[in-house]
């Protein structure tokens, strides 16, 4: 085969991925053509994600403009999502959360700066290196306080949950303490364990129940009417089943960590939750809460570092902070239990918004597209660019590496039938002793790239890793048989 040819065929493939869309939404100019593309196409994409259900509402200048229910509640019962469709937000919590902490600072009974030790009489947090007193509300809220404990499993729900002062010791479904791993302020560190410090804190100055205070003196005034941080009874008959990557039902887990991930909430409600953020930036009466409290809750504390870093840029007070190329500010968070994916988006400037609730583990895929459809609609340009690029170069890489074993086979059957290559063919031990060595190096490295490579890209696609590791293997493979049947030298075949 020309070498040019050779060379053309390896260029088109490393391109090719760069240049191809992987979305099934169409590029749209308006919010209208949108709207169309999620009425027409979204179950095309719960199809493909394996996906039971998803609802989604698109916010315009502070207003509910659509919403959308799609797939199914319950996958056996074959019961349909609708707009009462109960879900788990998972982690979204901690923004509704932090409302009910800015509330008890707006009512002057908690302190942004002051340390939460000073707020504690059930429990303390353990001695360390570190100075109890810099881990304070505003760190807390911002994931900037040094705390361990990233997140929650949940609990089954024929389970005994914890107390408050259980699972802040370590003893429950995670065995982790909270506790201060750095020092506080010096950088970002994301903890649902400092959300269940600050829901410990909220009983202590309330004198209520986390839950009682919440839907009381928040979502209460919200009119959030079908969401609680409790799976309260008159929630369950419109609660979704939460599923697992492929399809099977899970139960669903329960939390003594509500302030972290506990709250269930429908698509109405939640979006009533980040119209009110909008509207209280805006000094508007309707508002979450005063104006100069949401401009606290929307500016950024900190830079977000580590992998969380390829999703958002800074950290607010219970929400994530990113600006766009023209300096657009986005306020965001995502939300992940097992069974349960889900994310809001608001543009505090403008009034538009997004939100997203699915019942699948395998959520995060349409969220993710959907995200990209509606930011190109509003700003013309990839939401995550770095994250594109890293996409479109797997598959690069990928492809590159089928083509390749595919030249490398066709080589090899063609030398083995002219006989130019044999079985092991060496005089040496030494030379038998490398070849080993490098089939066992070979075989680490297709072992190394399924646990440690595969599960860093399953956020991006759940068939890029497949793929990646795939060509690996099938190079490796090749590589192998190579490596067991040299070529043969015409020296060495002289008697």
């Amino acid at each position: 085969m020309k070498t040019w040819l050779i060379v053309l065929a390896f260029i088109i493939v490393g391109v090719a991925p760069f240049l191809l869309s992987r979305s099934d939404l169409s590029k749209t100019d308006t919010v209208s053509e949108l709207i169309g593309e999620l009425e027409t196409k979204t179950d095309r994409l719960l199809h493909r994600y394996a996906v039971p259900g998803a609802a989604i509402s698109i916010i315009e200048n502070g207003e509910v403009r659509w919403i959308g229910a799609f797939g199914y509640a319950d996958l056996e019962q074959q019961e349909a999502v609708s707009e009462q469709t109960v879900f788990q937000v998972a982690s979204i919590s901690k923004s509704v959360a932090a409302l009910g902490v800015m509330k008890l600072v707006e009512d002057g009974q908690i302190s942004l700066f002051s340390p939460a030790e000073i707020y504690l009489s059930r429990w303390q947090l353990p001695e360390s290196e570190f100075d109890k007193d810099d881990v304070t509300i505003q760190r807390l809220l911002s994931h900037t306080a040094g705390l361990t404990l990233h997140g929650y499993p949940g609990y089954e729900p024929d389970k005994p949950l914890p107390t408050l002062e259980q699972s802040l010791s370590g003893i429950g479904v995670t065995t982790t303490q909270v506790a201060l791993f750095q020092q506080p302020g010096t950088a970002f560190s994301y903890s649902g364990g400092g959300y269940t410090l600050l829901e410990l804190i909220m009983e202590e100055i309330t004198g209520m129940s986390f839950t009682s205070f919440m839907d009381s003196q928040v979502l209460a005034a919200l009119e959030m009417d079908n969401s609680s941080f409790e799976w309260q009874p008159r929630l369950r008959p419109d609660t979704a089943k939460a599923y697992d990557e492929n399809l099977n039902p899970l139960p669903n887990y329960l939390f003594t960590e509500k302030a972290a991930a506990g709250l269930y909430s429908t698509i109405g409600d939640l979006s009533k939750f980040v119209i009110a953020g909008y509207d209280g930036y805006h000094g508007n009466p309707r508002g979450a809460l005063a104006q100069q409290t949401m401009t606290t809750i929307y500016e950024p504390k900190a830079d977000v570092v580590g992998l969380s870093a390829f999703i958002y840029q800074h950290t607010g007070l219970g929400h994530f902070i990113n600006f766009t190329s023209d300096g657009t500010k986005l306020v965001i968070h995502d939300g992940g239990n097992d069974g349960w994916r889900s994310n809001f988006t608001l543009i505090p400037e403008t009034g538009h918004g997004i939100v997203i609730l699915t019942n699948g583990n395998n959520g995060t895929y349409l969220v993710n597209e959907i995200l990209d459809a509606w930011h190109f609609t509003l700003f013309r340009t990839p939401r995550f660019v770095a994250l594109n690029q890293i996409s479109s170069g797997v598959y690069s890489l990928a492809w590159m590496l089928f083509l390749w074993s595919g030249l490398a086979g066709f080589n090899l059957v063609s030398e083995l039938r002219n006989k130019m290559r044999g079985l092991m063919f060496t005089r040496t031990k030494v030379q038998i002793a490398l070849r080993v060595a490098v089939i066992a190096l070979l075989l680490f490295l297709v072992v190394a790239v399924a646990q440690n490579v595969i599960p860093l890209l399953s956020f991006l696609s759940p068939t890029i890793g497949l793929v990646l590791l795939s060509a690996v293997a099938l190079r490796v493979l090749l590589g192998i048989l190579q490596i067991l049947f040299p070529r043969i030298s015409i020296d060495s075949v002289r008697p």
